[in-house]
């Protein structure tokens, strides 16, 4: 019996050495590291397209990404040490001595599904997906799923970010996705009906 708590208590301590909380702000992913040290870590990737974000007057009409329905808007997903983000590349347009009201033009850009390494923000891989992947990221086995505004429900491999897998839902999709071992389900809220979609996984 004492060898038995002693293992358990080895195993508790090796479990509470690191915890790494993962987020996703606008324009980055950033990882915080906690160690049972007492230390902590803070790492941020860029995981969207950038381009007169950073202005701070306009000569004429410009398109300004991400935007501000642009970047990162929904939540990440981490494996292995690998953090995986879901990004819009979705403009606003302003233009000189004009008000500007919240919101950008969703549907007029690709988005992009990043994997970044999450103890040092380097970038593993950069996938170009065809639309808005209000979709988050979801970790499956070997596989990260998102889905697109438009209803296209997308799966790449974790290494390398290819796309394998694409689904074509009945309506929009601007929720996040979740998953038991052997089932995705999808929100497809722009559905008529509204519908949860519930689509069964290959074993691993």
């Amino acid at each position: 019996m004492t060898g038995d708590r002693g293992a358990g208590l080895r195993v508790r301590s090796a479990l509470a050495l690191a915890l790494v909380v993962l987020v996703g702000a606008c324009s980055s992913a950033t990882s915080v590291t906690a160690r049972s040290s007492g230390t902590t870590g803070v790492t941020s990737a860029k995981s969207s397209q950038h381009q007169h974000d950073t202005d701070r007057t306009l000569s004429g009409p410009t398109e300004v990404y991400p935007g501000t329905y642009g970047g990162i808007e929904t939540p990440p997903a981490t494996a292995d040490g690998i953090a995986y983000v879901a990004t819009l590349n979705s403009p606003t347009k302003l233009e000189p001595d004009e008000p500007s009201y919240f919101g950008s033009q969703l549907g007029t850009g690709k988005g992009e599904v990043v994997a970044n390494n999450a103890a040092n923000g380097r970038v593993v891989w950069d996938t170009t997906v065809p639309g808005d992947p209000l979709g988050g990221a979801t970790v499956v086995n070997d596989l990260v799923f998102t889905a697109l505004l438009d209803g296209t429900i997308v799966a790449l491999r974790r290494d390398t970010g290819r796309i394998v897998w694409r689904f074509k839902a009945d309506g929009g999709i601007n929720g996040w996705l979740s998953a038991t071992t052997d089932t995705l389900y999808v929100p497809v809220g722009q559905s008529k009906p509204p519908q949860i979609l519930a689509l069964r996984l290959p074993a691993s």
